[in-house]
């Protein structure tokens, strides 16, 4: 009996051990799975649906769209950095052919109102604008031509000023979207001020007329018309004339005398000859030369130009204006010349988007170098560096090439 009472609590703690371990277990095991992170793929398996029950079926899953990236902006060309300042600081001789980059073209003259309308009629034909053509004429010289008296030109202000206004005419052809453009220009160029035209210097005129003298009647009247004149008394009286100009030249200059110039041109895109009315630039420049000493030269230039992007139909690109002003200093010699200048410039753009403007400062530093190859004739070479504001990589270096423009130093002695 004692046997079987002794065994029974021996039992009874068997049995209480024993569950106490199988209620522990479970909690042994799910420790290590909450300190591992859950992978959603390895998620139990939805219970099976009811037979009875119809499955809905998914709808498909459209591909998603990428949001579409912004238009990257185009990138920049030469023509766009450089159309801040002019080639030379100068106005134009030829507005109508510079606006349109077509100085090859040689442009005709015409003397007379016959030869202007004669030329005039050349420029459209079969109702079409004819291209590669280019006019210049002087409208006071055209409808007034050798009509006008000195006393006219020296009394009356306007008179020079209308003899200094031209006007030109141009056309060429460019590639466009649809196809070839005929692309038109008009430009008006004139010179308000121009010391280097003798006829208003009454200093040099005056001595010119004192330095002729009238010559004396024959002591005994002839038959004959022309009065005959010693031959060493013409060559004399010439060298005290061309004495008096030649101190003139020096006094106001020649290619360094001071001038002040005005010059604007507008352009026109003609899609296929067909005449339309509708800018595609305009361009206004003016320029004052300031005679500094006998071989130097002072110029102030600025510029304006509007370009209208319009292009394919409706879509429109918004128009560019840009503006600068620019500084020169040329000093020649008899043989070499040297050139400097710097300018500073804007450019700028209405963004529709935003409703603002939008723009960047440009800054130009140049220098040039120029050589006498004959008489009249000289090479000259100019480079220009370009600073674009707040771009590291918009620093344009440029070079123009120029032969044989007709200006001559002034020799001193």
């Amino acid at each position: 009996m004692r046997g079987h009472l002794h065994g029974r609590p021996a039992a009874r703690w068997l049995r209480r051990l024993a569950l106490s371990a199988a209620a522990l277990l479970p909690l042994a095991w799910a420790r290590p799975a909450r300190a591992q992170p859950v992978d959603p793929t390895e998620l139990a398996d939805p219970p099976p649906a009811d037979p009875a029950e119809p499955v809905p079926t998914p709808p498909p899953i459209e591909p998603a769209v990428p949001a579409a990236a912004p238009a990257a902006e185009p990138p920049r060309s030469v023509a766009d950095l450089v159309d801040v300042f002019d080639d030379e600081n100068r106005v134009p001789a030829n507005p109508a052919l510079d606006i349109l980059d077509a100085n090859g073209l040689t442009a005709v003259k015409p003397g007379s109102l016959k030869d202007l309308s004669t030329d005039l009629r050349a420029l459209y034909k079969g109702g079409k604008v004819v291209p590669q053509l280019a006019i210049e004429l002087s409208p006071y010289a055209v409808a007034y031509g050798q009509r006008t008296s000195y006393d006219d030109y020296r009394r009356h202000a306007y008179v020079p000023i209308l003899h200094r206004l031209s006007i030109s005419l141009a056309t060429t052809s460019i590639d466009d979207a649809g196809g070839t453009a005929t692309v038109g220009a008009l430009g008006v160029r004139v010179r308000l001020l121009d010391r280097s035209d003798w006829r208003l210097d009454r200093a040099a005129v005056t001595c010119a007329l004192d330095a002729v003298s009238t010559a004396k009647p024959p002591a005994k009247p002839s038959d004959a018309v022309v009065v005959p004149v010693e031959d060493e008394a013409a060559k004399q009286e010439a060298k005290k004339v061309q004495a008096c100009f030649d101190r003139a030249k020096r006094r106001t200059g020649t290619w360094n005398a001071e001038q002040v110039a005005l010059g604007t041109a507008v352009s026109s895109a003609f899609p296929g000859g067909k005449l339309e009315a509708d800018i595609r630039d305009l361009t206004a420049w003016a320029a004052w030369g300031h005679h500094l000493t006998r071989r130097s030269l002072l110029v102030v230039a600025g510029k304006y130009l509007f370009s209208d992007t319009r292009k394919d139909g409706d879509a429109r690109v918004p128009a560019r204006h840009s503006a600068s002003l620019a500084g020169e200093l040329e000093r020649r010699s008899d043989r070499f010349g040297l050139i400097g200048s710097l300018g500073l410039g804007r450019r700028w753009s209405k963004d529709s988007a935003a409703m603002a403007w939008e723009g960047e400062w440009v800054a130009q530093l140049g220098a040039g170098l120029q050589v006498r190859v004959s008489s009249g004739t000289w090479v000259e070479l100019r480079a220009a560096a370009q600073l674009v504001e707040g771009e590291d990589d918009a620093l344009i270096s440029l070079a123009n090439f120029k032969w044989g423009f007709d200006v001559k130093a002034t020799k001193t002695k």
